[in-house]
């Protein structure tokens, strides 16, 4: 019958898995095979644990060097930005108010409709900057992007009273630590938009491994759709896009037909798009 060496996979601290290997039929190992197969399944064992312990080494020192940029945004440019709010509030009462008899605005008018612009810009600044320290601070680790989702849907669920769906399976896409953010923060830039514009009842999250390796996020929630007056800017959508452009992905941005929006990104993760350099056997040379 069929018959199988099954050899372990680890090192000393974990195990990893099984090296089975298919004997044919009546093929017996001499020893020293046996030793030779021994040896490569420990070594294999070793090479997976060295190569888990540098990329848990690379995440903590991008998890470090993110803290430690917050911190320092949050301490300058959010304390500037806040500032300015104040001081924009204070300039409100100083404006002339505007004269009931003339028709065309005035002086007056047209300053307070550059404040009224300058206001909500600094608010949306400061709502954008907020969204990225706390990006920033939260610790994708253990079950990865998957755990993150869900505190990221259970958050703005919360803060925004309604139900929001997540479905997320990413069983067979590899991520880099760069690439868990910058996804994690488009869908929480999606889902604020949700909140802030939208007027929604209830949103969708669905983050899914394609069986390409691809990976596509979609969120979808049934609002009043985005406001073309508004402008793009309103809605982050830049920096959104932008974020896609550094996946090496795509963002699509539309209205539903019935009611809603639904924001599609769709990347190939670098671990996939790597060159497989092909081993071919050595061809004896002519004599």
């Amino acid at each position: 019958g069929r018959r199988v060496l099954s050899l372990p996979l680890q090192d000393t601290e974990h195990h990893y898995g099984v090296l089975q290997l298919e004997m044919p039929p009546g093929r017996e190992l001499a020893p020293w095979q046996t030793q030779l197969l021994d040896a490569l399944s420990r070594h294999i064992g070793i090479a997976i644990g060295t190569a888990r312990r540098a990329e848990q080494s690379r995440r903590l020192s991008l998890l470090e060097e993110r803290a430690a940029l917050a911190r320092e945004l949050h301490d300058s440019l959010a304390q500037s930005l806040a500032y300015m709010k104040i001081q924009v509030s204070r300039l409100k009462p100083l404006l002339p108010a505007p004269d009931p008899a003339q028709t065309q605005p005035g002086a007056g008018g047209a300053a307070s409709e550059v404040l009224d612009e300058l206001r909500e810009g600094l608010n949306s600044a400061y709502r954008q900057l907020r969204e990225l320290l706390t990006t920033f601070r939260l610790r994708i680790e253990g079950e990865g992007l998957a755990a993150a989702l869900q505190t990221t849907v259970a958050e703005f669920s919360s803060r925004g009273d309604i139900p929001i769906a997540l479905e997320a399976h990413l069983g067979g896409c590899t991520l880099s630590p760069n690439e868990e953010i910058h996804a994690l923060q488009i869908v929480r830039e999606a889902l604020s938009n949700v909140l802030n514009h939208a007027q929604a009842k209830q949103a969708e999250v669905k983050v899914l491994c394609n069986s390409d390796g691809s990976v596509s996020a979609t969120i979808i929630d049934d609002g009043i759709g985005l406001q073309q007056s508004a402008g793009v800017h309103h809605y982050g959508m830049a920096i959104m896009d932008e974020r896609a452009k550094h996946l090496g992905g795509q963002l699509s941005v539309e209205n539903l037909p019935a009611l809603g929006t639904r924001v599609t990104l769709h990347f190939m993760p670098a671990s996939r798009r790597e060159a497989v350099i092909p081993i071919h056997p050595d061809h004896p040379h002519d004599a």
